[in-house]
């Protein structure tokens, strides 16, 4: 990032479904300049193609919040005998529910937005008909989940330092640092299981909470008052 530069790859045959029956491919886009190659847009009426839009190339203008569009062929399908065929050198249309920051190449760049994007993100994929969208809450309810966490573990830690044995405190550090780990893992494993679908995200944010805190609370009443 900070030393050596690297040359931007860009994403390559990206299909993605930017409404319900209305389906985008680019087989190139490159982030730095917002600009994509061989363009198509098709809108289908159940399994019908009643639309489409083909581009050489495509182009993101921030200033009018719209795509300019090069060399494109604009098609529609009155019946199977008939359609109306329009195209030119150049074009500036909005494209419902297709954003620059549709396109993005980090892994889990998600996590970056702030709790608003995220929701309007989450719409938007809704919007398009996206099914898959357990990441998105999974890190949703997460904000909301790991601050608790602090209260459980400090609530484990201080009833376990409570305790006086002979040997000083070795043990219960140990039996601390344990039971953090074990919170850790069991959160790794609940939010698997939710990417797979076995679990609803919020359950599994949930759930290793109910848990630790069940076992915070045992050992709080166990501790010497």
């Amino acid at each position: 990032t900070y030393v050596k530069r690297r040359a931007e790859i860009g994403l390559s045959n990206i299909h993605m479904q930017i409404e319900p029956n209305t389906f985008v491919y680019l087989s190139s886009y490159y982030s730095s300049s917002e600009t994509g190659n061989i363009f198509s847009l098709e809108k289908y009426d159940e399994k019908k193609l009643v639309f489409k839009l083909s581009a050489k190339s495509i182009n993101y203008n921030a200033e009018a919040n719209n795509w300019h569009l090069d060399n494109y062929v604009m098609r529609q399908f009155i019946s199977d005998e008939k359609q109306i065929i329009t195209y030119g050198a150049s074009m500036d249309t909005v494209l419902t529910n297709m954003q620059p920051e549709d396109f993005k190449e980090e892994h889990n760049y998600f996590e970056t937005m702030n709790s608003s994007q995220l929701n309007r993100h989450i719409d938007n994929q809704r919007k398009r008909g996206v099914g898959e969208l357990e990441e998105f809450m999974i890190e949703k309810y997460k904000r909301i989940a790991s601050p608790f966490s602090a209260f459980i573990l400090t609530l484990i830690g201080v009833s376990l330092a409570s305790r006086k044995v002979r040997g000083g405190m070795g043990l219960h550090i140990g039996v601390g640092i344990g039971l953090s780990f074990a919170y850790i893992l069991f959160m790794q494993i609940s939010i698997t299981f939710a990417i797979s679908g076995l679990v609803s995200p919020l359950v599994a944010v949930w759930i290793p909470n109910v848990v630790f805190s069940l076992i915070g609370i045992f050992l709080y009443m166990r501790a010497p008052k």
